[in-house]
């Protein structure tokens, strides 16, 4: 078979176990009441997420060095097998801790899957047919995001949840088939064993920091478990052991001849320019994807429908800008389509800043459309300007690396939103409850004062029929709540704008490795696609 074809079978099963592995985090959510109903187990739902993404980003970093080392081939069919071996356990779990546990294992698999998937496309094509196909790569985490919660829906109501799971195998295994027939390599056989100390430290580090973030989500179960137990003594205690066991990591990586992670890659001009921006930018727009939903349901009283359609412009707007982001990089440069992304979001930014009760569903509409083209146009410029500024012996390493920042980032900037608008929502309605005390019963009131007060619609419905101003001011409080929310997107957006100034500027080619200059990824390590 030609190369040109068998490149294309591959770049659409490395684009498909990367889209299943990405949509498994996603489609689970509408599943999860069904699936905790006939399980049982309610305590540990929100264990079900965290196991899943605890163990994906602290993978996805070891992972792209292993694939440096060992090959893609050899490290994808191990990450998909893991995968594919977690999503079978899921289907046939008869229990919430079996379920938690194949979870967790599927998040192994997922961690390599996901980063050596877009290191593969990175091998097989030159600079610039590696735009057009890191564009299309880019627009499956949004295409993902809408995707996953409609179907696990469908899946759920017609053939039942085990099928969320059981569906992976077959695709998996099918994907496995084409790699293993169509996919080549050369790698290098004079590689130093691997430091499994520092991968071990890395690993254990990464999974307690992280761990400290989902302290919040789990705490109801861990009160129910271990009612003595205070969950931010637990999240300052996981931190704090975390950044130890990386500080030891650090150390140790000092005088490595050979790195498990390259630290010093992370100094070079393209690599922590396209780092950084990545970060800021993932903080602030994935954490308003996540929260305009609630905007819209909460604060404009329009049904859960409309909430869920207003994510669609932001797919839309990834999608088409992606694919045009490499002809735009390879004509003006890195620094100049990164800046035109970073100036889409900072305008979607002030657009949500802005947003009021009374405001049209349209500044929704196009502010998420921004959202989406600037991430669009960011994230598919950052991710091959990394590829391309190293060689094959390290474009594992600086994928999985650039993948786990962007990751990281998305979390953490949900929790900074987060944290912010719960401040600001549970004074407004403990203040807002006490108003209106005496226009309402006790109950009602104390109920008022509660978050999920401003979502329940029965409440709502009996509020609305006794003062319409009581929930006209419960949505002035979410209104308030989310725009503090807003109010940090925006910072973040003006600082990944100012960052995207740090992307080298001039010619593309400038910042191209000599063997990256060669078709297909160039040097030893060159893949390609053939039977």
């Amino acid at each position: 078979m030609a190369t040109a074809v068998a490149r294309r079978w591959v770049t659409a099963a490395a684009m498909l176990g990367m889209f299943v592995a990405a949509m498994d985090s996603t489609i689970v959510g509408t599943a999860m009441p069904t699936i905790a109903a006939d399980l049982g187990g309610l305590s540990l739902y929100a264990w079900v997420f965290a196991a899943y993404m605890l163990t994906t980003t602290t993978t996805t970093p070891l992972y792209g060095r292993l694939a440096d080392r060992l090959g893609r081939r050899p490290t994808f069919s191990v990450a998909l097998g893991l995968f594919i071996l977690g999503s079978a356990l899921c289907g046939i779990s008869r229990s919430m801790p079996e379920l938690v546990a194949a979870r967790a294992l599927q998040g192994v698999g997922a961690g390599g899957v996901q980063p050596i998937a877009v290191t593969m496309v990175g091998d097989l094509y030159d600079v610039e047919q590696r735009a057009r196909m890191q564009g299309l790569f880019s627009g499956m985490w949004g295409l993902a995001a809408i995707i996953g919660p409609l179907l696990g829906g469908l899946i759920v109501d017609t053939v039942g949840w085990p099928w969320l799971f059981f569906i992976n195998v077959p695709i998996g295994l099918l994907t496995l088939a084409v790699i293993f027939v169509y996919f080549r390599e050369q790698v290098p056989t004079s590689l130093a064993p691997l430091d499994v100390t520092a991968a071990s430290l890395l690993t254990v580090g990464l999974m307690l920091a992280l761990g400290s973030t989902s302290v919040p989500d789990l705490a109801p179960s861990l009160r129910a478990a271990w009612p003595w137990l205070d969950p931010a003594a637990v999240t300052l205690v996981l931190l704090v052991a975390g950044l130890g066991v990386l500080w030891l990591f650090v150390r140790q990586q000092r005088g490595s001849a050979d790195p498990v992670l390259d630290l010093k890659l992370l100094g070079e001009r393209v690599q922590w320019s396209s780092n950084v921006a990545a970060v800021l930018a993932g903080m602030g727009m994935f954490g308003v994807i996540n929260f305009m939903p609630l905007y819209v349901q909460g604060v404009l009283g329009m049904p859960a429908t409309a909430a869920g359609l207003s994510l669609t412009p932001q797919v839309l707007g990834w999608s088409a800008l992606a694919s045009v982001a490499g002809r735009l990089f390879l004509r003006f440069g890195y620094r100049a389509t990164a800046v035109a992304g970073g100036l889409l979001q900072l305008g979607a930014g002030v657009l949500f800043f802005f947003l009021r009760p009374g405001s049209p569903y349209g500044q929704i509409i196009l502010g998420m459309f921004l959202v989406g083209a600037g991430l669009g146009l960011t994230m598919t410029t950052f991710i091959v300007a990394v590829q391309s500024a190293v060689s094959w012996q390290k474009r594992g390493m600086a994928t999985g690396m650039h993948m786990f920042f962007r990751s990281v980032a998305g979390t953490a900037g949900v929790a900074v939103m987060g944290a912010f608008m719960d401040a600001s929502l549970g004074h407004g309605l403990t203040r807002l409850a006490a108003a209106f005390s005496d226009r309402l019963p006790a109950a009602m009131a104390a109920q008022m004062a509660q978050p999920q007060a401003v979502l329940a619609p029965a409440f709502l419905s009996q509020l609305q029929s006794r003062d319409p101003q009581i929930v006209a001011a419960l949505r002035a409080v979410l209104d308030a709540a989310l725009h503090s929310a807003f109010g940090v997107a925006l910072v973040l957006g003006l600082l990944a704008f100012a960052a995207t100034w740090w992307i080298p500027g001039g010619s593309v080619r400038r910042w191209v490795t000599q063997d990256d200059a060669a078709e297909g990824g160039g040097g030893h390590g060159r893949a390609e696609g053939g039977a």
